[in-house]
């Protein structure tokens, strides 16, 4: 991607961020600068400005790729992002060894003063790899604004990879078997799958072997178990973005 197209598309994409938020707040925002924005929308409805904020980027980024017939892969994505002028994703991306896939660590930013702004560029950076590729997906392992030491951003290329989760780390592991054993003991038909641990958020999913289950119930009993075992990370029942599996 040329200068002149990176600029016109950093510009789009700005626009696109503020029409995500002008839609919540229900005005054009005028002069305001775009932290302000953010934090305001968010404090009125911050599940709506999250999936605005992928939406708008994820159609401008598809937009451009149709329009110049240019979809961009996986190894073009750390220049072009690089280009766009985001707080939090450029510098030093290093290849994956297991797969295909790109990582970034980072300091931090300005924007990690809070938590629900690290959010907003991670939903905003997500929409707009995914348009930009048709393919690739970008999540975010660790942030600063969420009380990690550091920033991981990891670009992907296998929507099934075990890369859309952070890792768990090694000491957690027991107490989560304990977990899973306490499950299993409760119910033997039931069985729950960690999957990893993402800016603090520990995701997990329910297996279900009938239809019986308890609903929401058996999700209260796993994450009171888990809150009292990890205070330090918040437990969330994974599901997927319908996006992910309906884009065309």
């Amino acid at each position: 991607m040329d200068q002149e197209r990176a600029r016109d598309l950093g510009e789009r994409w700005r626009r696109a961020r503020r029409s995500a938020l002008s839609r919540v707040l229900a005005c054009a925002g005028g002069d305001s600068r775009e932290d302000e924005l953010a934090l305001a929308a968010l404090r009125v409805d911050e599940n709506e400005t999250l999936r605005l904020t992928f939406d708008h980027s994820w159609r401008l980024g598809r937009s451009y790729a149709r329009h110049f017939s240019e979809t961009i892969s996986l190894d073009q994505l750390p220049d072009v992002l690089a280009t766009l002028e985001t707080p939090c994703l450029g510098g030093s991306w290093h290849a994956g060894e297991d797969e295909p896939a790109r990582f970034l660590t980072r300091a931090g930013c300005e924007w990690g003063r809070d938590a629900g702004l690290c959010d907003y560029w991670r939903e905003a950076a997500d929409g707009m790899v995914l348009g930009l590729s048709g393919e690739v997906r970008h999540t975010r392992h660790r942030s600063v604004g969420h009380g990690d030491p550091v920033c991981v951003d990891v670009l992907f290329a296998d929507a099934d990879s075990r890369l859309r989760f952070g890792e768990i780390p090694d000491e957690m592991r027991p107490g989560l078997q304990g977990v899973r054993s306490s499950l299993r003991l409760l119910n033997s038909m039931l069985d729950v799958e960690f999957l990893g641990v993402s800016e603090g958020v520990l995701l997990y999913r329910l297996h279900r072997a009938g239809s019986d289950d308890g609903g929401l119930a058996v999700s209260q009993v796993v994450e009171q178990q888990l809150t009292r075992r990890f205070p330090h990370v918040k437990p969330m029942e994974w599901t997927h973005r319908a996006v992910f599996d309906a884009t065309p």
